[in-house]
């Protein structure tokens, strides 16, 4: 029980008097576990035991490390299957820049990927044909790399200079080329690859003209 607790109160004027709280009786009950006559202790918590994301994650990590290996091993055997289904490409180099520049028409490009894709064309024939490494080089350094017996005898390196000039035009200066010159240059381009043909075909001939001369009958003796 709480006894009763003396209180002073003053008034506004300063009198003072003295009230008393009443007593407080508390009761104190036990806990309804132990009113129960049936209840038991419980036991010691046993240890704890290991979480098993330790060992998942150990057990991934493995498998990524093992199976990583052989995912680069067919990835790489891969492209070269593929290249091993494919056919060979039994055309001559100057058949295939025909077929390109054939195709190159029916494309529908802008201006500036269509003479990205002729001037790749004619380089890439070039490298082919003359042994130069055409697609790195500047036109200037193409030029003068075409000035050698062969390429002065086939007789391209005019029409050459004025094509890739107008291809440097609309791939760096933005020039727009209307449609009837860009099939001109297209054709333009058939010729030079014409030309380097029939280069090699005119200096068999004129070989085996020399042979056949040389190999005559001598002046005054028998035909």
């Amino acid at each position: 029980m709480l006894p009763s607790l003396p209180w002073t109160l003053k008034a506004p004027d300063g009198s003072a008097e003295t009230v008393f709280s009443p007593p407080v009786r508390l009761s104190v009950a036990p806990p309804e576990s132990a009113a129960k006559k049936d209840a038991q202790p419980l036991d010691i918590r046993g240890p704890m035991s290991p979480s098993a994301w330790p060992w998942i994650l150990s057990t991934l990590v493995l498998l990524c490390a093992l199976l990583y290996p052989l995912h680069r091993l067919l990835r790489s055997k891969t492209p070269a299957a593929a290249a091993a289904s494919e056919p060979p490409d039994l055309r001559t180099p100057d058949q295939k820049a025909l077929d390109d520049l054939d195709a190159l028409l029916g494309l529908s490009l802008p201006v500036k990927e269509f003479y990205d894709r002729l001037s790749d064309i004619l380089r890439l024939y070039l490298s082919s044909r003359f042994s130069v490494d055409a697609l790195r080089m500047t036109t200037c350094d193409l030029l003068r790399a075409l000035r050698s017996p062969e390429a002065e005898e086939a007789g391209a390196r005019p029409m050459t200079k004025a094509l890739l000039d107008r291809c440097d035009l609309a791939k760096f200066a933005r020039f727009e080329w209307p449609e009837p010159e860009r099939r001109r240059d297209v054709e333009a381009a058939r010729e030079v690859v014409r030309r380097c043909v029939r280069a090699p075909l005119a200096q068999e001939m004129s070989k085996a003209a020399g042979a056949n001369w040389t190999g005559g009958p001598k002046q005054g003796g028998t035909p």
